[in-house]
């Protein structure tokens, strides 16, 4: 059994590692990737909040966007830029995907913005659900549950 000590010990050196491979390739996505994730378990919420929008900025993909406004706010959650942050990234999946409606997501950008095109965007999310429980499982999420309760849904257990 590992004693809580020796796991931090353990991620302090996976930092470690991973800063020298982004020292390396400062754009090799991967390493930064996972350097969130270790300073999320870390508990080091804003600098995992940086190098989330680092990765953002990196990778261009929607998703990355999308959580790294989820780590700002997980990291300061007056964080005034947020509804704007989200909007932004409802606009790139927008931008990039034929039907952003199928992308839950996309869905939970919308929600997080407190957009007006939220519900119709659920409805739509839920109808292109070929399996009921599919349904069964997302609703609740996109349906019931509050800002916090998303971000450690989708955040914490993405990182």
């Amino acid at each position: 059994m590992t004693s809580p000590a020796s796991g931090e010990a353990e991620l302090r050196q996976s930092l470690g590692l991973l800063d020298e491979a982004i020292e390396l390739d400062g754009e090799y996505l991967p390493a930064r990737k996972q350097k969130v994730r270790v300073l999320v378990r870390l508990g080091k919420l804003g600098e995992a909040a940086d190098e989330a929008s680092s990765v953002a900025e990196l990778s261009g993909s929607p998703q990355d966007y999308f959580f790294q406004c989820m780590a700002r706010e997980a990291s300061n959650p007056d964080y005034k830029q947020r509804q704007e942050c989200y909007m932004e990234a409802g606009r790139r999946y927008e931008s990039r995907l034929d039907e952003p409606a199928t992308n839950v997501n996309y869905v939970l950008a919308l929600k997080l913005a407190d957009s007006d095109r939220f519900e119709t965007a659920a409805d739509r999310f839920l109808d292109s659900l070929a399996a009921d429980a599919s349904r069964e499982l997302f609703e609740p999420l996109l349906r019931q549950s509050d800002r916090d309760q998303i971000i450690n849904d989708v955040f914490y257990s993405g990182y």
